[in-house]
C-alpha cells in the first residue's frame, strides 16, 4: 500500500509538472497597441472613432465603392491581393472589424452580429459611401448578407465567400479549435493569457487546402495580431456571444449575389454553398475544386477574376 501510494505521489507530481510546464511556456503577454501598429499598420492606414471603438481601415482609388470584409480570427490583410489588383477607378474599402487586427474591441462589449452589422453601416456613413458593392468572407460573409438584409440601399451587390451563417449540423467539422476553446468554460478565461502559438498553426492550416502559403511570416502575423491588447478578451467575448439565427431571411436577399466556395472548405462546408444557392434570389455560384476556406488568399487571381467579371458586368 505504501509503494502504492508512492507511486500515486510520483505521477501526481509529474503530471503537475507537466501542466504548469504548459502554462508557463504558453503564457503570452499583451502587445501593447503602438508597438503592434507600428509593426502592420499601412502607410495608408487609418482610423476612426464609431461607438467609442477606433477601426483601422484603408481606403484606396476613387470611383464606385467595394467593401470587404475579413472573416473571425482575420484582418483586413487578409485581402491584400485582391486590392493590388482592384483599379484606382474604385474607391475599394477595407476595415479590422472592432476586437481583431489592429482596431479596438467594443467599449460596451456587444460582439453581436447586429451590433457589428450596424457598425459597418456606421463606418459607411462615416467615409460618406451611400452604397457599395460588399464582400465577404466566412464570419465577415454573414456580415455581409446580414448588412445586405438590413440596409438594402447600402449594398449593390454582394459576394459571399464561404460565407457562415446557416446553423451547424451536429458533427460537422466546421469549427476551428481556437472558436472551439474560446467558448469552453474555464480554458476560455485561460485562452486570454496563455496562447499556445501551435494552436493558431494548426487552425490557419486546417483553414486552406494547401498550406504551402502558410509560412512563418504568415503565422507570426496572425498571432501577434492576436496578442494585440484587447483582442484576446474580444475573440473570447465574441465566440461567447449567442446569436438569433436568421438564416431564414436569407431569402429576402434582393441584390445580385455571388457565391464563391472552395469544395475542400473545412469550417464551413461547401453543402452550404448550395444553401445560399437556393435561397438566394438572384445568384450565381462558382465552385473551386481543391480549395479550402479562403479563396481569395489560396487562388486570388482566379477568385479575383471570378469577383470582377462580376462585379463589372
Amino acid at each position: 500500500m505504501k509503494r502504492l501510494f508512492q507511486i500515486l505521489i510520483i505521477a501526481i507530481v509529474a503530471v503537475l509538472i507537466v501542466i504548469v510546464g504548459f502554462l508557463v511556456s504558453n503564457y503570452h503577454k499583451d502587445i501593447s497597441v503602438k508597438e503592434i501598429r507600428a509593426k502592420y499598420a499601412y502607410p495608408d492606414s487609418d482610423y476612426v472613432d464609431l461607438k467609442e471603438t477606433e477601426i483601422h481601415f484603408r481606403s484606396k482609388g476613387e470611383g464606385p465603392a467595394i467593401l470587404l470584409i475579413h472573416g473571425n480570427g482575420a484582418s483586413l490583410h487578409t485581402w491584400e491581393k485582391w486590392i493590388s489588383m482592384i483599379p484606382d477607378s474604385f474607391k475599394v474599402v477595407t476595415l479590422d472589424l472592432p476586437g481583431f487586427g489592429l482596431s479596438e474591441g467594443f467599449e460596451d462589449g456587444d460582439y453581436s452580429d447586429r451590433n457589428y452589422v450596424s457598425t459597418i453601416n456606421l463606418f459607411l456613413n462615416e467615409l460618406a459611401i451611400d452604397s457599395a458593392i460588399v464582400a465577404g468572407s466566412s464570419f465577415g460573409g454573414l456580415l455581409s448578407w446580414q448588412l445586405a438584409l438590413d440596409h438594402p440601399d447600402k449594398v449593390s451587390k454582394l459576394i459571399l465567400l464561404d460565407a457562415s451563417g446557416y446553423p451547424r449540423i451536429r458533427n460537422e467539422e466546421d469549427t476551428q479549435l481556437a472558436f472551439q476553446l474560446a467558448s469552453t468554460p474555464i480554458i476560455k478565461d485561460m485562452l486570454q493569457k496563455v496562447t499556445p502559438k501551435s494552436m493558431f498553426e494548426f487552425s490557419l492550416k486546417e483553414a486552406v487546402a494547401d498550406d504551402m502559403f502558410v509560412d512563418q511570416t504568415y503565422i507570426d502575423r496572425h498571432f501577434e495580431l492576436f496578442l494585440k491588447e484587447g483582442n484576446r478578451k474580444a475573440f473570447v467575448d465574441k465566440n461567447s456571444t449567442s446569436n438569433i439565427d436568421r438564416s431564414h431571411e436569407v431569402n429576402n436577399i434582393i441584390q445580385p449575389t455571388l457565391i464563391l466556395w472552395g469544395d475542400e472548405d473545412s469550417f464551413v462546408p461547401v453543402s452550404n454553398a448550395f444553401r445560399f444557392k437556393q435561397d438566394v434570389a438572384h445568384n450565381s455560384l462558382i465552385i473551386y475544386p481543391g480549395v479550402g476556406h479562403l479563396p481569395m488568399e489560396e487562388i486570388p487571381e482566379q477568385s479575383f477574376k471570378d469577383f470582377w467579371n462580376f462585379v463589372t458586368r
